[in-house]
């Protein structure tokens, strides 16, 4: 997982999807702008192709969301959340 540290604008759009987290929400999204704190290190055509990459491989995002460090509550053990569909998805 990369952590962005470049000065590209928040509002920037970009020709494809990223999916990135947020430790706010401690959730994840897909999104065509960038310089999120946490990225996924791969670009897809849409927004439909990041979703169903991430929704079909949900393993390598826990693993990654592990990776932080950032403590996860007892109830998100073995789930992530995908802004983008509004769902736990079991890993």
């Amino acid at each position: 997982m990369a952590m962005v540290t470049d000065t590209i604008s928040f509002s920037k759009q970009f020709d494809t999807y990223i999916l990135a987290f947020c430790p706010d929400t401690d959730s994840w999204f897909a999104t065509n702008q960038r310089n999120f704190l946490l990225e996924y290190p791969k670009e897809f055509a849409s927004e439909k192709d990041a979703v169903d990459y991430f929704v079909t491989n949900p393993y390598d995002f826990y693993k990654e969301e592990i990776g932080t460090g950032i403590p996860l509550p007892a109830c998100r053990t073995g789930k992530l959340y995908l802004e983008n569909i509004h769902k736990f998805i079991n890993v």
